[in-house]
């Protein structure tokens, strides 16, 4: 365990400790140079996953993991992510504790292009599983 540790982010599922010496802090400009070029070789894909999945479109997927952002979505068939409202699911889960793998129904209202994630509406978690 390191000593003297002045800053921890917790991400969810792990923590990362800011001042570990296999870390290089980067300015706010490289990160964007390098998410840019990132997101740019996804961009034809992202596009394509747009068209196929409109606004208004019914999807089943399932829960992969919970982030500050919401509740994130495998949507299989389309290899894509989306986002629901965490506090959506929770009122419209047949289940009293969500979990990952649950199946939720829900249709697209938008899309986040920043994280290339389908935003996910009037999301319902069922009692189920995903079956892999």
């Amino acid at each position: 365990m390191l000593k003297n540790i002045k800053f921890i982010i917790n991400l969810m599922d792990q923590a990362l400790y800011l001042d570990h010496p296999s870390l290089q802090r980067i300015s706010k400009n490289e990160f964007d140079r390098v998410w840019n070029i990132v997101n740019n070789n996804q961009l034809p894909e992202w596009i394509k996953l747009k068209e196929v999945l409109p606004l208004g479109t019914k999807i089943d997927g399932y829960i992969e993991v919970f982030y500050p952002q919401g509740v994130i979505v495998s949507i299989p068939g389309y290899e894509a992510l989306g986002v629901a409202n965490f506090e959506e699911c929770a009122a419209n889960s047949q289940k009293r504790n969500m979990h990952k793998d649950l199946i939720i129904k829900a249709e697209v209202i938008g899309y986040d292009k920043v994280n290339y994630w389908v935003i996910l509406g009037n999301p319902e978690v069922l009692d189920k599983e995903y079956l892999f």
